[in-house]
């Protein structure tokens, strides 16, 4: 359920890894404290590993620049 949720939250336009999981989250802010800091990490490594599930089963494209990964839907 949380892959389909994400996949429908990739943008036709790149997006980011912290873009996609903050979009897909609902998280409008900067982390206020080292808690939501923690919490804003655990998020975007969670959303990386459900984008790279999506762009193994080709519903994701990534693209790789400067050392920053893009994501968008097909």
């Amino acid at each position: 359920i949380y892959t389909l949720s994400l996949h429908d939250a990739l943008p036709i336009y790149r997006m980011t890894t912290k873009e996609v999981a903050c979009l897909a989250y609902g998280i409008d802010h900067v982390p206020r404290d080292q808690s939501e800091f923690i919490k804003l990490k655990m998020v975007i490594s969670k959303t990386f590993s459900c984008l790279e599930y999506l762009y193994d089963e080709d519903f994701a494209i990534r693209t790789l620049e400067n050392g920053t990964y893009y994501w968008e839907a097909p």
